[in-house]
């Protein structure tokens, strides 16, 4: 089966709604996770606009500070928890040892595998700049991901293992096109979630380096599926249609004039070092234009999330979200973060003895005069 989006919001509202209405195929089967709703056959989906790549559906309320900062630590080549476990400490749940991730894609992308016979890690993505620069009709541009030495058999116990395995690359009419394998996704946390920013972050990194423009984005997926006791399609296909006038709304709809921010890549060696160091600290100083404008006051925002900041002074969640020079970005992370001042501001006037009590009166008096 092959599917044509523009971005992943078309995706996701086009692939729910197909599965829903049954005009996609679908079998429910059983897995070490409990029983999933599985695509009959292999899927392909094509992004023509992979650039496009922040979904908005609120009641599917992704993280977009995660998807951001897990994208940036993919590219700087780590496998270290700490850094993501700040943004998702559900992420641990994934480490065999509490300290590093097996199967962790840019740490496979960047040190993880040898070159040729010697024992030394070797840069696959350097490899693949220097191929498509040499020779931009190469079609040896193959990146793995999975190791049959640690991902495959009994002897490979892990907790982590790669489910996207390899991906190609091609440059067509100077666009750089890029075709992801994947085993096994799931559809609504997986592919339409984290994958989606990860890889065309990926794409867009290569096509700066090579110096070519972003073409299309294939995703191939052997099995592709969702959890039954997580799948809520009324939920998001009704986000559509919700109609709201207090909160800000986002589309990549061509009628509307949508600022993507800077590119992420404007040199590649200097966003290679910074990158690198926006991981250890957001609080340097940076030059690469996309880690200055929309990186590091996305996860300023959130770090003042966490410590329950949300309004009040310069240092506030939303006063960062607010110069993030990204449509995109800004409006997913306003949308998350307004959601999660609300649920605070109702934790704290749940916990008040005094405002407590006043609802409590309050009911009774109603209740007298009812």
């Amino acid at each position: 089966m092959h599917l044509f989006y523009r971005n992943v919001n078309q995706a996701f509202r086009g692939i729910v709604s197909g599965i829903q209405t049954h005009r996609i195929p679908t079998a429910t089967s059983s897995s070490r996770n409990g029983d999933v709703i599985k695509v009959v056959e292999p899927v392909i989906v094509t992004y023509t606009h992979p650039r496009e790549r922040v979904l908005f559906n609120q009641a599917r309320d992704c993280n977009p500070f995660f998807h951001l900062f897990e994208s940036l630590w993919m590219l700087a080549g780590r496998n270290d928890v700490a850094p993501l476990a700040y943004y998702n400490s559900q992420i641990k749940d994934y480490s065999d040892d509490g300290k590093t991730l097996n199967g962790a894609y840019g740490y496979r992308w960047r040190q993880f595998f040898a070159h040729g016979s010697s024992p030394t890690s070797f840069d696959q993505l350097q490899e693949i700049t220097d191929e498509l620069r040499k020779d931009p009709d190469s079609r040896r541009c193959v990146l793995q991901m999975w190791s049959s030495l640690a991902d495959l058999g009994a002897g490979a116990l892990t907790k982590d293992k790669p489910c996207n395995t390899h991906a190609y690359f091609s440059v067509q009419n100077k666009r750089l096109d890029m075709t992801v394998c994947n085993r096994s996704n799931d559809l609504i946390w997986g592919m339409l979630g984290a994958n989606v920013v990860h890889f065309s972050f990926l794409q867009e990194y290569l096509a700066a380096c090579i110096g070519v423009d972003v073409g299309v984005y294939h995703q191939l997926t052997n099995n592709l599926h969702a959890y039954v006791s997580r799948w809520h399609p009324s939920e998001w296909i009704d986000d559509y249609t919700r109609a709201s006038t207090d909160e800000p709304t986002m589309s990549y709809d061509q009628s509307q004039r949508v600022n993507l921010g800077p590119q992420l890549v404007a040199h590649p060696k200097r966003f290679d070092a910074e990158c690198k160091a926006f991981i250890d600290s957001i609080d340097r100083s940076f030059e690469e234009p996309f880690l200055k404008s929309v990186a590091q006051p996305m996860m300023m925002a959130f770090r003042a999330h966490k410590e329950r900041r949300y309004i009040g002074s310069s240092a506030s969640a939303f006063n960062h979200i607010d110069r993030v020079w990204a449509d995109d970005w800004r409006i997913a992370g306003t949308l998350w973060l307004r959601k999660r001042q609300q649920n605070w501001e109702k934790k704290k006037n749940d916990s008040n003895p005094y405002t407590a009590c006043e609802k409590h009166r309050q009911s009774k008096t109603g209740a007298n005069e009812a």
